[in-house]
């Protein structure tokens, strides 16, 4: 079969229907065969009469996880009276068949676990002759599947993978999996399974399969080893530098397996914050050895620096292990930055600032050493980083920059990247801080719009990104007022995007890391990124964060984490009492020249979110009357998994809604059935009584939210709070 060609069903012989009659004779039907309501053309459904002469696949199967009551085996037993169903509610999750030996597949059907009628899937199947290589077979994942999915394949496969990449609600279950197999080498088609049935079960009505007890099948082949690595030859060592990757399961030869440092691939498709090996030296089985990557460098003890490795095999991942890169250049209290920080005076001295309240409890910040340019040759322009800066880690640093004059439109308290100052700045990557404070910066600025802590603009030569900002303090020392008037964090591009963007030396921002973080009470936003939908994969990571909420003036609108580009992952994180909008996610930038997502998928994933607006770092902070959780546009396939969205009582808040209506209403294939939503809202004079009373628009126009999304593919989130 050629490479990457959608399987042809060939037309069947009349020997099928002489076959069924003799079988029919003998006994008894099970039903007919209930199609599902996915009616796509990729691939072609099989027919109910094609149907009747599949049979259950040999007894061999593994799974990403399962309940101990429900194992993978019970998906082929040739019972619908048992079922496979996985441990948790989370997707992705998969079912592996071993059929025992290479067989020509011609048609499968999968009778999907539906607990509560309402329940729809979607998946991909996938094929293998050596449980490494992976052709598509089927892809299900635009429109969803229910009660029975048939597909028509003509592919020789031993291994069959259902991927199921989600559902409108419950965990991951199948039924049964069955398959017809062509074993003649001319049209006639015979049907074989592995053993007969003693007697055939009462199943749903319309679903007719006959039984037959032909040749048995070849004994299975011995599973293959489990896929893990059990040690690194060196747990940390210089970009560049070799390690050995020890542990089983690695495949005799490497054909399409990777190593990966960093994340997962997560449900969205994006690997935030990762990179493939450099290069490849030696694999085998057991071992592996690899170059280390160009990225960010760590520190011991620090986990937010880490890029822990793992292999990739068959598309499945190993067990992950830590590992940091050495950095080249440590700037702490015995070594200075010098002509890193050219605009910085610096200060030797032990600071600790007050106990912050934060996601854990409290937080204490003690910094070594201090960079002020206040007292620079050039105070407006904040702690400058100069041209060329890579491979170096800050630790134990407090910044300062007060001075009143600072343009926020391209200078912080750190300033990575300028547009305005004469000498420019350009090729910075692969820089850390780790436990730094960025000092607040209350004055409006040069421009009335007040500070930011960390400003980056980009539209300089060279590599960029590759950052990571771990343990760190934006804002320390906190006030009531607000730390900073503008952004924590603001990354800006041009709104009509660089002349072009390459991936294999980066020269856009990419890759940012912020991680174990607390950002004190911002006038505007406190992490920003502002790439108006141009570019690729962002690579953005922000985990283990504490965002403590909007107060004091600001310019501009009010919101927690604004993006506008694709790739971004933001998990176990806190949310305060924000003012306006917490997530402001962007995905038509037309109207100001940027770019336009257009129905591609904007790889943005949300996972174990805690976001109380009752939470205040001090009592009436907030004060206005508007709130949302995010106000969306032409974002399509995203994925909040587990996030709790608790708007409080009345006398806490004025009012609060979810979002606006026809922004939103652009928005498709929106996954929210694991995340809860509860409290007051204020737009309506009956309070709500499910997740969905919580859409509202500005005015009046579209009064149903039910109406607004019901061609979206909008997955609701559930109603109360998160158990």
């Amino acid at each position: 079969m050629t490479p990457g060609r959608i399987p042809r069903l060939r037309a069947p012989a009349v020997t099928i229907s002489i076959l069924f009659a003799a079988v029919a004779l003998s006994l008894a039907l099970l039903g007919s065969l209930a199609l599902a309501d996915d009616s796509t053309t990729f691939p072609p459904e099989v027919t109910a009469e094609e149907t009747e002469a599949t049979q259950p696949v040999s007894p061999t199967a593994t799974a990403s996880s399962s309940l101990r009551a429900h194992q993978p085996g019970d998906a082929v037993d040739g019972s619908k009276a048992t079922h496979w169903a996985a441990i948790s509610r989370n997707y992705p999750q998969w079912l592996m068949v071993d059929l025992g030996a290479p067989q020509r597949i011609v048609k499968s059907s999968i009778s999907w676990l539906r607990l509560e009628k309402s329940r729809k899937y979607f998946y991909r199947l996938e094929g293998s002759v050596d449980g490494q290589e992976w052709q598509l077979l089927a892809d299900r994942t635009k429109k969803s599947a229910y009660n029975r999915t048939n597909d028509r394949l003509d592919v020789e496969v031993q291994y069959l993978r259902v991927t199921m990449l989600g559902a409108n609600r419950g965990r991951a279950g199948i039924k049964e999996i069955k398959v017809k197999k062509d074993t003649t080498e001319g049209d006639e088609w015979t049907v074989v399974t592995p053993s007969p049935e003693p007697s055939p079960e009462p199943t749903d009505p319309g679903d007719e399969w006959a039984v037959v007890t032909p040749t048995p099948t070849p004994t299975p082949t011995v599973a293959p080893i489990a896929l893990s690595i059990s040690s690194l030859s060196a747990t940390h060592t210089a970009i560049g530098e070799s390690i050995t990757i020890t542990g089983a399961g690695f495949g005799s030869v490497q054909g399409t397996s990777k190593v990966f440092f960093g994340e997962y691939r997560n449900p969205v498709g994006s690997r935030p914050c990762t990179r493939e090996a450099a290069s490849y030296q030696a694999w085998s089985d057991t071992a592996i050895t690899v170059t280390v990557p160009s990225m960010s460098p760590g520190l011991a003890g620090a986990p937010g620096t880490y890029h822990p490795v793992y292999a990739e095999v068959g598309g499945k991942p190993s067990n992950r292990v830590d590992f940091y890169i050495d950095p080249v250049i440590v700037v702490d209290a015995n070594t200075a930055a010098g002509a890193i920080l050219p605009n910085s005076t610096r200060t030797v001295q032990t600071i600790t600032y007050p106990s912050s309240p934060n996601k854990k409890g409290a937080k204490t910040f003690t910094t070594r050493v201090t960079y002020n340019s206040d007292t620079g040759p050039r105070p407006t322009k904040g702690n400058w980083v100069a041209s060329g800066t890579h491979n170096v880690l800050f630790k134990d640093c407090t910044f300062i920059a007060t001075n009143s004059q600072m343009n926020p439109s391209d200078t912080g308290v750190v300033t990575l990247g300028s547009f305005a100052d004469p000498t420019g700045q350009h090729d910075i990557y692969n820089v850390t801080f780790q436990n730094c404070v960025f000092r607040n910066n209350t004055t409006a600025g040069s421009n009335g719009e007040g500070a930011n802590g960390v400003k980056v603009y980009h539209n300089g030569p060279g590599r960029w990104g590759d950052w990571t900002f771990s343990q760190c303090s934006f804002g320390t020392p906190n006030t009531t007022t607000g730390s900073f008037r503008r952004m924590g964090i603001e990354l800006v591009e041009p709104t009509g995007g660089l002349s072009s963007y390459n991936t294999a030396t980066p020269n856009y921002l990419q890759n940012i890391r912020v991680s174990g973080c607390d950002f004190e009470t911002m006038g505007c936003m406190a992490f920003s990124f502002a790439v108006y939908v141009r570019g690729p994969d962002r690579g953005v990571l922000i985990d283990d964060c504490t965002f403590k909420g909007n107060a004091g003036l600001t310019a501009w609108g009010s919101s927690m984490v604004e993006f506008s580009g694709y790739g971004m992952e933001v998990r176990d994180s806190d949310f305060w009492a924000w003012r306006s909008v917490l997530f402001s996610l962007e995905g038509d930038a037309r109207d100001i020249g940027g770019g336009y997502m257009a129905g591609n998928p904007c790889r943005r994933y949300f996972k174990n979110l805690d976001c109380d607006i009752t939470r205040e770092y001090a009592t009436g902070m907030v004060t206005d009357g508007w709130s949302y959780i995010a106000h969306r546009d032409h974002q399509e396939h995203d994925v909040w998994e587990n996030c709790d969205f608790n708007f409080g009582t009345a006398t806490s808040r004025h009012l609060a809604a979810f979002n606006y209506g026809r922004p939103e209403n652009t928005c498709f294939h929106s996954d929210m059935s694991t995340s809860y939503i509860h409290g007051y809202q204020g737009q309506v004079a009956t309070q709500p009584t499910r997740a969905r009373d919580y859409w509202r628009t500005w005015s009046t126009d579209c009064p149903d939210p039910a109406s607004l999304y019901a061609d979206n593919d909008f997955r609701w989130p559930m109603f109360g709070a998160r158990p």
